[in-house]
C-alpha cells in the first residue's frame, strides 16, 4: 500500500466512525423523543379520562341541586326569587338546574317507552 492510500483508508475509517457515532446519537435522540411522545399521549389520555369523570360528577351534582330546587319551587311552592335569595344563586341558574333535573328524571309515564311489536311477515307461523 502506498502512503497516500494508507492515509486515505485511515481518514475514511475515522470518518466512518464519526458518522456511526452521529447516527447512534441521532437514533438515541429519536428514541428519547418517541418515548416523550408516548408519555405525553398517555398523560393526555389519563387527563381526558379525569375530565370525563369530573364532567359526569358535575352533571350528577347539578342534577341533585336541580332536584332540590324542584322540591323548593314545585312542592313547597316558594318563588324562584325567594329560592334565589335563600340559595344565593341567580334565578336563571336555578331554572337551568331544575330543567336539567327534569330532563334526567322523566315522568313515570315517559320512563319506559312502550315495546314495539313487529307485524307478522308472510309465511310467519304465528299468522
Amino acid at each position: 500500500m502506498s502512503p497516500t492510500t494508507s492515509a486515505q483508508v485511515k481518514r475514511r475509517e475515522a470518518a466512518r466512525k464519526t458518522a456511526l457515532a452521529r447516527q447512534d446519537s441521532l437514533e438515541e435522540n429519536k428514541r428519547r423523543r418517541d418515548q416523550q411522545e408516548l408519555d405525553l399521549a398517555i398523560e393526555f389520555m389519563e387527563a381526558d379520562d379525569d375530565r370525563t369523570n369530573a364532567l359526569r360528577a358535575l352533571r350528577a351534582t347539578e342534577i341533585r341541586m336541580g332536584r332540590a330546587v324542584d322540591t323548593l319551587v314545585g312542592k313547597l311552592r316558594i318563588s324562584y326569587t325567594r329560592a334565589a335569595q335563600l340559595l344565593a344563586t341567580p334565578v336563571a341558574e336555578l331554572k337551568r338546574l331544575r330543567h336539567l333535573a327534569a330532563q334526567a328524571d322523566p315522568p313515570a309515564d315517559q320512563a319506559e317507552p312502550a315495546a314495539v311489536v313487529a307485524a307478522p311477515t308472510a309465511g310467519d307461523p304465528s299468522e
